[in-house]
């Protein structure tokens, strides 16, 4: 097991650990300002325009091999859907669909209340069959890009307006097409669903975009919102959205499109 320190802004270093736990076998990281302590399996990635540095480091002492990520724990979400690190087991007796995504410095790996609450929701309004196409705004470290992947829609695309979660989630995410904007990045294509996680700022200003990306009898899938502010998002629609879930503090709402007139 290598041992190294990253030194840098702390944004750069984010940025290439999101690199570095898609490419090797990370075991752990401590983290302070400007510097990381990374323990892991492989050969180090490029450190390329990350604007980092690295020092290799003697190995842990013997009988120390503390790495930082004991505590981590398999999230499961419902009886049907688990997100894990590469690093955590399958839990006993799990049977559903794993979402395994590398915990990223910068992005969340399932363990937020809106990302748990869009899986609910858009696992239970998942098409039959599953959508031609399918589009992830704010994608962020790609866990509901993955699952959708995972679900079998046939193409899925992806963006998000922060360089490293683009450059994260195309790692995670291989072919897929995963772009560096908002939703009109992929004007004037249109998906079978869209599924968009974003706080109720970023959802009103990029509402008649989202509802432009979807065709008209498409699936809709929003999160992000607290309970006091669904309301407002279920107004700028003509119909009752078909599915309300809440996780932690956060709601996710979506609509089938065919026959709402949005």
């Amino acid at each position: 097991m290598r041992r190294i320190l990253l030194f840098g802004g702390n944004a750069a270093i984010a940025a290439y650990l999101d690199v570095l736990h898609c490419c090797c076998d990370v075991h752990g990281v401590r983290e302070d300002d400007g510097v990381a302590e990374v323990f892991f399996d492989g050969d180090l990635p490029p450190l390329g325009e990350h604007r980092v540095t690295a020092q290799d480091l003697p190995p842990e002492v013997a009988g120390d091999r503390r790495t930082g990520l004991e505590a981590d724990v398999a999230i499961r979400v419902s009886d049907r859907i688990l997100v894990r690190p590469p690093w955590v087991g399958t839990p006993a007796g799990f049977l559903g669909l794993e979402i395994v995504v590398p915990r990223g410095m910068a992005f969340g790996s399932g363990e937020h209340g809106s990302t748990q609450a869009a899986l609910l929701a858009l696992d239970e309004l998942w098409p039959s069959p599953p959508p031609a196409r399918a589009l992830d705004v704010g994608t962020g470290s790609g866990v509901l890009a993955r699952f959708l992947q995972l679900r079998g829609a046939g193409s899925v695309s992806a963006c998000d307006v922060e360089e490293p979660a683009v450059a994260a989630a195309r790692l995670l995410l291989g072919d897929s097409d995963v772009r560096l904007g908002g939703p009109d990045r992929f004007a004037p294509e249109r998906f079978d669903l869209v599924v968009a996680n974003l706080d109720a700022r970023q959802l009103a200003t990029a509402w008649e975009e989202l509802l432009a990306r979807v065709t008209p009898a498409g699936t809709l899938v929003v999160s992000g919102l607290r309970p006091a502010e669904q309301r407002a998002f279920e107004g700028r629609m003509q119909s009752e959205p078909i599915v309300r879930r809440e996780r932690l503090g956060y709601v996710a709402l979506g609509w089938g499109l065919g026959g709402t007139g949005a």
